[in-house]
């Protein structure tokens, strides 16, 4: 599921079309390539816009928030905007699995200049999941960076709640799902 809206997230939100001048079909898959490899280093594709003193803003590119809010805050019944976590901040774990999803896909952009219908290797994604919550941390442990990283997956958040209350958090139903707290 995840992919599937990112598959349509990216293109758009990292630019991977080429321009209109570009007419012979090789050319423009060698521009997506070279676009994709551009976007895979040094993680660019993390970064959003420059903050109001110069300073990089990490894992906030608008591809990983549009990707988060689509995939966890959508209208589906299956949607985890009920539960109070989802509420309140994208979990980091949500963050780390969406972005290491997305370099999956910029990796086949890389390698072939067109989204193909590869399918996740779960090493692989775990792999990426574990060196992205590593880079998470780094971001997370910073004075600067990590408060400025928790507002804003905040901010994600409230967003994707927009149009929901509070009191559709999901909880039991019934007497057999309780606990005694004395």
């Amino acid at each position: 599921e995840i992919k599937k809206v990112a598959v349509r997230i990216i293109p758009f939100e990292y630019g991977l079309y080429p321009p209109e001048t570009i007419d012979d079909n090789a050319e423009r898959i060698d521009f997506v390539k070279k676009k994709a490899t551009q976007l895979l280093e040094s993680a660019r594709y993390l970064h959003g816009d420059l903050d109001s003193l110069g300073r990089t803003s990490n894992f906030a590119h608008s591809a990983l928030k549009k990707t988060c809010l689509a995939v966890y805050y959508c209208t589906s019944s299956k949607s985890l905007h009920r539960f109070a976590k989802f509420q309140e901040s994208v979990p980091v774990k949500v963050l780390a699995l969406v972005t290491a999803i997305i370099q999956s896909v910029l990796t086949t952009f890389k390698k072939h200049g067109v989204a193909k219908n590869e399918t996740l290797c779960g090493d692989k994604i775990e792999e990426a999941c574990n060196n992205i919550t590593h880079l998470i941390n780094q971001v997370w442990y910073d004075d600067y960076h990590g408060s400025k990283l928790d507002k804003m997956l905040r901010e994600w958040a409230k967003a994707g709640m927009t149009g929901y209350s509070a009191r559709e958090i999901a909880g039991p139903e019934t007497e057999e799902w309780q606990v005694i707290l004395d």
